[in-house]
């Protein structure tokens, strides 16, 4: 299961049938999306609005959407870690934490930004991903903001000024933008090079998007 996006919220692939229903019914109106990006026999499909990176030696850019609280975005998260670890210096990844507009999942996004002024993505991101999906710890509070700062090595007031900066918040809502921009509905959702969508979705599993990922990689790289 994949978790889709509409314009007040998500829903579970479980769920789909249901919204499809009442779209049928004309009762809501769901993002254009999941048929941009279905399954593809190379595993991956062009990027709606995409910029062009040529084929020539040098990083790759890479984009990660996600959300913390997403159970199948927990689950990749090792995968892809070992993947950018084995990638090196191919590769350079960009994070973006997606919201559909919600509060708390701008709360969540904002944690991301927080943890990338302080350098901290690195050592932090699975920690974050744990609390939140794994424990259902929401991180919805400056009292728990704080607990867990302490608890994962940060000095709790810079932390809870960088959760709080307005340029945080400027961030959350410009990789949103940007989300939406390409008519993405799903996380996880990684692209390629500027141009090219591996998903659970086009590839067909989790499992396979790795092999998909770098074989893109090689091909940017000639």
């Amino acid at each position: 299961m994949r978790w889709f996006w509409r314009n007040f919220g998500m829903i579970g692939v479980t769920g789909a049938l249901m919204v499809f229903a009442l779209l049928a019914k004309g009762a809501i109106g769901l993002v254009r999306g999941p048929e941009l990006y279905g399954l593809s026999p190379t595993g991956y499909a062009p990027l709606v609005a995409a910029a062009s990176q040529s084929s020539h030696p040098g990083p790759v850019q890479v984009v990660d959407y996600y959300y913390y609280g997403c159970p199948h975005c927990t689950a990749f998260e090792p995968t892809l870690e070992k993947w950018i670890a084995n990638e090196g210096d191919a590769i350079q990844v960009r994070r973006i934490p997606v919201t559909g507009g919600r509060p708390d999942l701008e709360q969540e996004a904002a944690i991301f930004y927080a943890l990338d002024r302080m350098g901290a993505v690195n050592r932090l991101q699975n920690a974050v991903f744990q609390s939140i999906s794994g424990l259902h710890n929401a991180l919805d509070s400056d009292e728990k903001l704080r607990a867990w700062a302490r608890a994962n090595g940060l000095d709790a007031d810079t932390f809870l000024a960088a959760v709080h900066s307005p340029d945080t918040m400027t961030r959350v809502r410009a990789g949103q933008a940007e989300f939406s921009s390409h008519k993405l509905v799903a996380v996880p959702t990684i692209v390629i090079g500027n141009q090219w969508v591996v998903s659970p979705d086009t590839v067909g599993s989790q499992e396979g998007m790795p092999r998909v990922m770098s074989d893109l990689v090689r091909k940017l790289n000639g």
